[in-house]
């Protein structure tokens, strides 16, 4: 049992419970009942009193029935207010990203109901996942050293945890302007050691002068991708198009590190280079098209 509600309810008497005095209890404490299973309060309740007088509680004091329903609320307006979040300043949005999908809906049910509680019970914070990130994302060039498959899993767990502290951030309703800032800035950083990652594997190969230059330009694609969306929506366009965003670039380069670990040789780092490269040009090229189409009419002189 946790020590939480070792210290809030032993306090309470069963007499006490009967008579509601435990209201305010439960609401002082309501934040941290949220993102506890029903079955947790029942099994501290169990400590407490005779299980004969469960229902009794539940039908006598309706907060505790109240906040049993508060906890699946809780998962369902968490992800609600990622769905409205995501679609804040979509308008004239001519194409999904993978983010909005039904595969990165599933995705982030998978993260909210499997890994978000038990997260949060290890006491970290959404800027601390954020840091926790970043530090994963260092480490891709040296896994890639060792073998693709140890960068492959970096850039997984790195990027898992860049979907958990938004995520986390929402639902304990800790989101700010400054940490969609900061997040924003981190994954730049990532994106480098990312890319870094893979240039490392072709160090030794001959062509080292063309695999550098690849993936320098990989690595300017992927910023103009950032910078683009960012002075469009400072000038207040929607700049949610495109085929490689954030999301959809992390899962090519998982695709694309498995990939280079179990097929021989290097053919497949080139080549995942050179489609990487194309896709990156259509989504920088597609959102400057989309924004001028917004800025033209009202904006001649901007452009």
């Amino acid at each position: 049992m946790i020590p939480f509600f070792n210290s809030e309810f032993a306090r309470v008497s069963t007499k006490a419970m009967f008579q509601g005095r435990v209201t305010a209890t439960l609401r002082s404490a309501h934040r941290k009942l949220l993102f506890e299973p029903p079955t947790r309060i029942t099994g501290v309740l169990r400590h407490l009193m005779p299980v004969s007088h469960l229902t009794e509680v539940d039908n006598q004091i309706p907060e505790i029935a109240a906040m049993k329903a508060l906890h699946s609320c809780a998962k369902k307006n968490c992800f609600a207010s990622f769905h409205l979040m995501q679609g804040q300043n979509r308008r004239d949005m001519s194409m999904s990203t993978l983010r909005t999908s039904y595969i990165g809906n599933t995705y982030y049910k998978i993260l909210q109901n499997h890994l978000l509680l038990p997260i949060q019970r290890i006491g970290l914070t959404p800027d601390q996942l954020t840091m926790i990130g970043v530090a994963l994302a260092v480490l891709v060039p040296f896994g890639f050293m060792l073998h693709p498959a140890l960068g492959c899993l970096f850039i997984m767990t790195s990027g898992l945890a860049d979907s958990l502290d938004g995520l986390m951030a929402r639902c304990q309703q800790r989101s700010s302007t400054f940490g969609a800032f900061l997040d924003s800035t981190i994954d730049r950083v990532s994106d480098f050691f990312y890319l870094s990652g893979f240039w490392l594997l072709l160090w030794s190969h001959p062509q080292r002068l063309s695999a550098t230059l690849l993936m320098l330009a990989a690595l300017l694609l992927t910023l103009m991708i950032s910078y683009v969306k960012a002075r469009a929506e400072s000038l207040g366009a929607a700049c949610q198009v495109g085929l490689m965003d954030r999301a959809a670039r992390v899962a090519y380069l998982i695709a694309w590190a498995f990939l280079i670990a179990v097929i021989p040789g290097t053919f497949a780092i080139w080549i995942g280079f050179l489609i990487y490269i194309i896709l990156a040009v259509a989504t920088v090229v597609h959102r400057i098209i989309h924004v001028r189409q917004q800025l033209l009419p009202s904006h001649r002189s901007t452009l």
